[in-house]
């Protein structure tokens, strides 16, 4: 989920400064990360639908940095991938080594496939508050630490992380050259792959 950015202090009210670079620039990261190394949460605009129907774009969602320790499955966590873009999705699972390193497999709702695993050291920061506007115009603020959502989330990365475990076996059978007796019909002369 790619994100435009609008750093705006954390009481609700008329915004006095807005910032509209790109979040794709390095320098933005960078500066994202630093906010959030020092411990002050940071509200930024989704504008991406891979995180659709949870997240539409359009939500204000308030970043904070946590322990790694403390994530768990449904958490959704801000993270830049090994290309150093900036993603937010939600955690399917958690995997910790012997060694202490700890990595993340994530998914985004929308998608079928998950993404590639996240480092520990390359989560950012979680989403502790939503901001949704509904068609009326009202605000409506989702706390995502309060056990009703903690709950709702870990059912959505259940399901999601099944999803993408049935998608993987679908991709793995669309590719196998037989089944049981069925000849594999190729485009190339006798059969060759």
């Amino acid at each position: 989920m790619f994100w435009k950015n609008i750093f705006r202090p954390e009481k609700p009210g008329p915004r006095s400064d807005t910032i509209s670079p790109n979040i794709l620039d390095p320098p933005i990261t960078g500066l994202f990360e630093e906010i959030l190394n020092a411990g002050t949460r940071l509200r930024v605009r989704v504008t991406g639908r891979s995180m659709a129907p949870f997240l539409g774009g359009g939500e204000t969602v308030t970043l904070k940095q946590v322990p790694l320790t403390s994530l768990r499955r449904g958490d959704l966590i801000f993270f830049k991938n090994s290309h150093a873009i900036p993603l937010l999705h939600r955690i399917v699972h958690k995997r910790s080594a012997s060694d202490g390193t700890i990595t993340f497999l994530t998914k985004g709702d929308a998608l079928l496939s998950l993404d590639e695993p996240v480092r520990g050291r390359n989560v950012l920061g979680k989403v502790c508050r939503i901001e949704k506007k509904h068609s009326k115009g009202e605000l409506k603020t989702i706390n995502m630490e309060s056990n009703r959502w903690r709950l709702i989330n870990n059912i959505i990365a259940i399901i999601g992380f099944a999803k993408s475990g049935l998608f993987r076996l679908w991709r793995i059978k669309k590719r196998s050259p037989a089944v049981e007796g069925v000849p594999f019909k190729t485009n190339r002369p006798n059969g060759v792959l």
